[in-house]
Protein backbone atom coordinates (compact mmCIF):
# COMPACT_ATOMS: atom_id res chain seq x y z
CA UNK A 1 0.00 0.00 0.00
CA UNK A 2 2.82 2.54 0.75
CA UNK A 3 4.29 1.72 -2.26
CA UNK A 4 1.27 3.14 -4.13
CA UNK A 5 1.18 5.97 -1.97
CA UNK A 6 4.82 6.68 -3.24
CA UNK A 7 3.64 6.17 -6.75
CA UNK A 8 0.72 8.37 -6.34
CA UNK A 9 2.57 11.31 -4.94
CA UNK A 10 5.81 11.20 -7.52
CA UNK A 11 2.68 11.49 -10.48
CA UNK A 12 1.40 13.97 -8.63
CA UNK A 13 4.30 16.08 -8.52
CA UNK A 14 4.85 15.50 -12.06
CA UNK A 15 2.00 17.19 -13.29
CA UNK A 16 1.93 19.63 -10.95
CA UNK A 17 5.88 20.61 -12.21
CA UNK A 18 4.48 20.75 -16.04
CA UNK A 19 1.22 22.23 -15.55
CA UNK A 20 3.87 25.19 -13.22
CA UNK A 21 6.29 24.73 -16.50
CA UNK A 22 3.02 25.59 -18.59
CA UNK A 23 2.29 28.51 -16.96
CA UNK A 24 5.27 30.15 -16.54
CA UNK A 25 5.91 29.42 -20.31
CA UNK A 26 2.40 31.30 -21.26
CA UNK A 27 3.28 34.10 -19.18
CA UNK A 28 7.07 34.52 -19.97
CA UNK A 29 6.30 34.26 -23.60
CA UNK A 30 8.94 32.38 -25.35
CA UNK A 31 8.25 33.30 -28.37
CA UNK A 32 9.73 34.70 -31.21
CA UNK A 33 8.21 37.31 -32.83
CA UNK A 34 6.44 36.50 -36.10
CA UNK A 35 8.65 36.37 -39.67
CA UNK A 36 9.32 39.66 -41.23
CA UNK A 37 6.96 40.26 -43.94
CA UNK A 38 6.74 42.97 -46.98
CA UNK A 39 5.13 46.44 -46.30
CA UNK A 40 1.74 47.30 -47.49
CA UNK A 41 0.00 49.95 -47.09
CA UNK A 42 -3.52 48.66 -47.39
CA UNK A 43 -2.91 45.89 -44.57
CA UNK A 44 -1.24 48.57 -42.46
CA UNK A 45 -4.40 50.85 -42.64
CA UNK A 46 -6.40 47.91 -42.33
CA UNK A 47 -5.06 47.23 -39.04
CA UNK A 48 -6.18 48.28 -35.51
CA UNK A 49 -3.65 51.25 -34.50
CA UNK A 50 -4.27 50.22 -30.77
CA UNK A 51 -2.26 48.78 -28.23
CA UNK A 52 -5.08 46.05 -27.76
CA UNK A 53 -4.62 44.83 -30.99
CA UNK A 54 -3.50 40.97 -30.72
CA UNK A 55 -0.92 39.78 -32.81
CA UNK A 56 -1.24 42.87 -35.50
CA UNK A 57 -0.01 42.70 -38.90
CA UNK A 58 1.18 45.65 -38.66
CA UNK A 59 4.28 43.89 -36.36
CA UNK A 60 5.95 42.15 -39.13
CA UNK A 61 5.89 44.70 -41.86
CA UNK A 62 7.98 47.16 -39.26
CA UNK A 63 11.40 46.12 -40.46
CA UNK A 64 10.59 46.35 -43.99
CA UNK A 65 8.70 49.70 -43.38
CA UNK A 66 12.05 51.58 -41.28
CA UNK A 67 14.14 50.04 -43.79
CA UNK A 68 12.75 50.87 -47.21
CA UNK A 69 9.33 53.45 -46.75
CA UNK A 70 10.48 56.13 -44.08
CA UNK A 71 12.70 57.75 -45.68
CA UNK A 72 15.44 60.40 -43.67
CA UNK A 73 13.77 64.44 -44.28
CA UNK A 74 10.25 62.49 -45.29
CA UNK A 75 7.53 65.09 -43.57
CA UNK A 76 5.16 64.66 -41.29
CA UNK A 77 2.32 64.72 -43.96
CA UNK A 78 4.32 62.26 -45.86
CA UNK A 79 4.58 59.72 -42.71
CA UNK A 80 0.93 60.19 -41.88
CA UNK A 81 -0.24 59.75 -45.45
CA UNK A 82 1.78 56.17 -45.64
CA UNK A 83 0.64 55.31 -42.16
CA UNK A 84 -2.25 57.27 -40.83
CA UNK A 85 -2.95 58.65 -37.76
CA UNK A 86 -0.49 57.80 -35.08
CA UNK A 87 -1.97 56.61 -32.09
CA UNK A 88 0.23 58.65 -29.76
CA UNK A 89 1.79 62.42 -30.65
CA UNK A 90 4.81 63.80 -27.72
CA UNK A 91 7.70 65.20 -27.17
CA UNK A 92 10.81 63.86 -25.67
CA UNK A 93 11.46 66.54 -23.57
CA UNK A 94 8.24 65.94 -21.86
CA UNK A 95 9.37 62.86 -20.68
CA UNK A 96 10.97 64.23 -17.43
CA UNK A 97 14.23 64.43 -16.47
CA UNK A 98 17.33 63.48 -19.03
CA UNK A 99 21.07 64.28 -18.84
CA UNK A 100 21.73 67.77 -20.48
CA UNK A 101 23.92 66.17 -23.76
CA UNK A 102 20.78 64.25 -24.83
CA UNK A 103 17.68 66.48 -23.55
CA UNK A 104 19.39 69.25 -25.55
CA UNK A 105 19.55 67.07 -28.75
CA UNK A 106 15.70 65.84 -28.37
CA UNK A 107 14.32 68.64 -26.81
CA UNK A 108 13.06 70.24 -29.96
CA UNK A 109 12.45 66.26 -31.57
CA UNK A 110 8.76 65.34 -32.11
CA UNK A 111 7.84 61.69 -32.03
CA UNK A 112 5.00 59.68 -33.93
CA UNK A 113 4.04 56.57 -32.34
CA UNK A 114 2.12 53.53 -34.09
CA UNK A 115 1.30 50.52 -32.01
CA UNK A 116 2.52 47.63 -33.65
CA UNK A 117 0.20 44.92 -31.38
CA UNK A 118 1.29 42.33 -29.01
CA UNK A 119 3.67 39.17 -30.28
CA UNK A 120 3.97 37.31 -26.90
CA UNK A 121 1.65 34.79 -25.08
CA UNK A 122 1.52 37.03 -22.33
CA UNK A 123 -0.79 40.38 -22.76
CA UNK A 124 1.57 43.00 -20.51
CA UNK A 125 4.27 43.65 -23.67
CA UNK A 126 3.55 45.45 -26.64
CA UNK A 127 5.88 46.98 -29.65
CA UNK A 128 5.14 50.38 -30.88
CA UNK A 129 7.16 51.94 -34.15
CA UNK A 130 8.67 55.35 -32.80
CA UNK A 131 8.68 57.28 -35.46
CA UNK A 132 11.12 61.20 -34.81
CA UNK A 133 11.00 64.31 -36.43
CA UNK A 134 13.33 67.34 -35.89
CA UNK A 135 12.26 71.00 -35.17
CA UNK A 136 12.34 72.14 -38.23
CA UNK A 137 9.91 68.67 -39.14
CA UNK A 138 11.86 66.12 -41.45
CA UNK A 139 12.07 62.74 -40.39
CA UNK A 140 15.54 62.11 -38.64
CA UNK A 141 14.87 57.97 -37.53
CA UNK A 142 12.52 55.04 -36.54
CA UNK A 143 12.65 52.61 -34.47
CA UNK A 144 10.92 49.71 -33.10
CA UNK A 145 10.22 49.86 -29.24
CA UNK A 146 9.11 47.70 -26.59
CA UNK A 147 6.34 48.81 -24.07
CA UNK A 148 6.09 46.96 -20.77
CA UNK A 149 2.81 47.59 -19.05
Amino acid sequence: MSRRLGYARVVVALVAIGMLTALVLFFVGLRDPPPDRAFSRSEWLSAANTEEAWRSIRRPMADDLIRNHLVPGMSKAGVTALLGEPSSVYSPADAGPEPANERESVAEQEVYEYHLGYYRWHAFSYDVLSIRFSKDGPLVGAEMVPHIE
